[in-house]
């Protein structure tokens, strides 16, 4: 597992290839949403979105829920990255009761690196999320379902 500093390493070794700046990404972001992120936070958030989304899509809209979650205090709750820091599927009980950096279920905020290699997809959202009023998503291969209310999200289960 890479640090923060291996981290911004990889970063400063990428950037000069994509066509985005993340540090002035991440300085708008804090902005729009009135939380403290830096590049690392996007490249972080990036794979998650990567984690989550299947289409190209629906990465602006996850990435959306993502930070409008973290805005409003809210937890991430993303199975994907209790998956990454175990090394295989989560549990129902691991999700709600294991003490890792990465259960996001239990823990507010970011994790402490990125959980995979984002596709350049999936940094672009992260970097210019779409505008939404979602904190909720339901994706398969099949189905993907956004909502602004947990009711909402809920019938996407029936």
């Amino acid at each position: 597992i890479l640090g923060r500093k291996e981290v911004g390493g990889i970063i400063g070794q990428m950037e000069p290839y994509l066509s985005l700046d993340l540090s002035a990404a991440a300085a708008s972001l804090s902005e729009r949403y009135g939380i403290e992120l830096d590049a690392n936070d996007v490249l972080t958030m990036a794979s998650i979105v990567e984690r989550e989304a299947v289409t190209e899509e629906q990465r602006p809209k996850v990435a959306s829920v993502f930070y409008n979650r973290l805005r409003d205090g809210m937890r991430l709750q993303s199975d994907a990255t209790l998956t990454y820091s175990l090394g295989r599927a989560a549990t129902a009980e691991e999700i709600n009761t294991l003490d890792d950096p990465y259960n996001t279920n239990l823990r507010a905020g970011l994790t402490p690196t990125p959980v995979c290699s984002p596709s350049l997809a999936s940094i672009q959202a992260a970097c210019e999320p779409a505008d939404t009023n979602y904190y909720y998503f339901y994706i398969t291969q099949d189905t993907e379902q956004f909502s602004e209310t947990y009711d909402e999200h809920m019938q996407a289960y029936s």
